[in-house]
Parts: structure tokens; sequence; C-alpha cells
């Protein structure tokens, strides 16, 4: 591949967003493999009405369809399965 850089931008009802590791109150994700992936929202489609780019998620490991591609995993998720359980805000 040359060097331009990858756009993605999901269609529809989909989430694009990358795993990212949680430390808080006890709670860390970084090293277990659980039921629920705590993710970073990267790109909505123009459906999604919920969630926003740049939001922390809590999603069910079980929904997202991932690719991974050039040493990398680009992971997706459609808003329609209701796998999205929780945005994650710090207060």
């Amino acid at each position: 591949m040359s060097d331009k850089k990858l756009v993605i931008e999901p269609l529809d009802n989909i989430v694009y967003f990358e795993p990212a590791s949680l430390s808080i109150a006890g709670l860390d994700t970084s090293s277990v493999q659980v039921a629920i992936e705590y993710a970073k929202v990267i790109a909505v489609g123009k459906n999604v009405t919920n969630v926003n780019v740049g939001d922390h998620i809590f999603v069910k490991s079980w929904a997202p369809d991932s690719i991974f591609w050039e040493g990398r995993r680009y992971s997706f998720v459609n808003v329609e399965l209701n796998a999205i359980l929780a945005i994650v805000r710090e207060k």
C-alpha cells in the first residue's frame, strides 16, 4: 500500500471503534478477556444518533465485526444490534 492515510467512513447504522483499556475504581480491562469491551468511537455512520466520535463505550464482545489489516484491528458494530451498552464518561 502507498503512504496515503486510510479514511474509514462507516455506513448508515455502523459505529467504527478501537478497543481501549480502562483502569479506574478498581476495574482494569487491559489484560482480561471479558464479555464486554471498552472502546473509543472513531467514526459513526450517518444514521447513528446515540453515540458520537470520541465517546468511550461499553460494547458486547460478541457483536463487533473486526478486520485485521496491515497489522491493525478495525472494529465495527451495527447500532441496531443493541450491543452498545453504555457511553462511559468521567465525573
